[in-house]
């Protein structure tokens, strides 16, 4: 039987991480309450589903391969054999909160050595990948590494954090015509607009601003 190459794992990373990210937005802003689990941290339905899926989709691809779960634990005995590794939502607090920065976390092991994986951010639709020997991409478009000598030089952050500025941007920007409406009522008013720092902001903590709506 002929092995997957890098690549064919690496696609099926990315397929698998992009249908159970589909399937959390059903769940997404939808007054989802969670369980608390025994180490005080957050659990719901949506993480569940997504992780049964991806579960599903491996055993039937690769039924001898091992699988690590945030929410089932570890199945498979054989410890020679490739480990897939599964978070079905990094970022639960902010899933419950209706914050996009969350994601799912597939990623493959091989022999000691973590060999492909698939980060996908469903609220903002952005997908990160990469596989031993095939580079790493951002949304199809491959990513290098700056040649920048000094470390000085150099920049260094949180792509979540990145992805979710430029996604603001582009949904905050001015309308021709007016400012950009909301969903809420109709006519001239001022709406009280909840925004949080994102994670790791000096701000920090809630803030209140008021925003123009015009019809």
């Amino acid at each position: 039987m002929t092995l997957p190459s890098m690549n064919e794992y690496m696609e099926f990373a990315v397929a698998t991480a992009h249908e159970a990210g589909r399937l959390t937005l059903g769940y997404f802003q939808t007054d989802l309450q969670p369980e608390m689990k025994s180490d005080d941290t957050p659990v719901t339905v949506a993480d569940r589903k997504a992780e049964e899926l991806i579960r599903a989709r491996i055993e039937h691809r690769f039924p001898g391969h091992r699988i690590v779960g945030e929410e089932f634990g570890m199945t498979g005995s054989d410890a020679s054999a490739p480990c897939w590794w599964i978070d079905p939502i990094d970022g639960t607090k902010a899933f419950v909160r209706g914050v996009p920065l969350y994601a799912v976390l597939i990623g493959l092991e091989i022999e000691n050595r973590v060999v492909a994986g698939a980060a996908y951010f469903p609220a903002l639709d952005e997908m990160i990948y990469a596989a031993d020997g095939c580079g790493c991409f951002l949304n199809g478009r491959r990513c290098r590494v700056r040649s920048t000598q000094s470390l000085a030089r150099g920049m260094a952050e949180d792509p979540r954090r990145r992805l979710a500025q430029r996604r603001l941007v582009r949904r905050l920007r001015p309308r021709p015509g007016g400012y950009r409406p909301t969903r809420a009522h109709a006519g001239p008013h001022y709406e009280p607009l909840r925004l949080r720092a994102l994670p790791g902001h000096p701000a920090g903590g809630r803030r209140l601003f008021r925003r123009l709506v015009r019809q």
